[in-house]
Order: C-alpha cells, then sequence, then structure tokens
C-alpha cells in the first residue's frame, strides 16, 4: 500500500515540475525580448559596423547605429540611440 501511495505522489510530484518548467519557459519569451522588424536589417543591408541608420517601423522613425546582434555573426541590425523605440 505504501508503494502505491508513493508512486502516486512521486508522479504527481514530477507532473507538476514537468507543467511548471514548461510554463516558465513560454512566460520567459525570446531572450532580448525578440528579434528586431525586417526594416531594422533592411536600413544596414549596405552599410558596415558602425555606420548611422535609419528606418521607418510601426513604432515611428527610428535613427541609430548598425551593430552586429549578439547571436549572430552575419547581418547587421540598425540599433535605435538610447535603446529601444518608444512604447
Amino acid at each position: 500500500m505504501y508503494k502505491k501511495i508513493a508512486a502516486s505522489s512521486l508522479l504527481t510530484i514530477l507532473g507538476t515540475v514537468a507543467l511548471s518548467t514548461a510554463n516558465a519557459a513560454e512566460r520567459q519569451g525570446p531572450p532580448g525580448g525578440g528579434k528586431p522588424p525586417a526594416e531594422a536589417f533592411e536600413a544596414c543591408a549596405d552599410k558596415s559596423a558602425s555606420d548611422s541608420c535609419s528606418f521607418s517601423g510601426k513604432k515611428g522613425d527610428v535613427t541609430g547605429t548598425c551593430i552586429t546582434p549578439p547571436r549572430s555573426e552575419e547581418e547587421l541590425v540598425c540599433a535605435p540611440e538610447g535603446g529601444r523605440p518608444p512604447q
């Protein structure tokens, strides 16, 4: 009888841990808040790192500097001056 109770308790605990882990991963979303918009990449398509750039996105006009994103070594992206554009 104790084996059945212990097995049932163990399964409940493992199920709870698995669900908690999955929910935490969903809440965090992509690191860094997600991928920049396509316009940010297009603004630096023919430029070099540290060049000035600008584009019009969903949140208005953005000016910034072309940088290499942290998780990429190929494409440059237009990083807004002072961080992310206003919401």
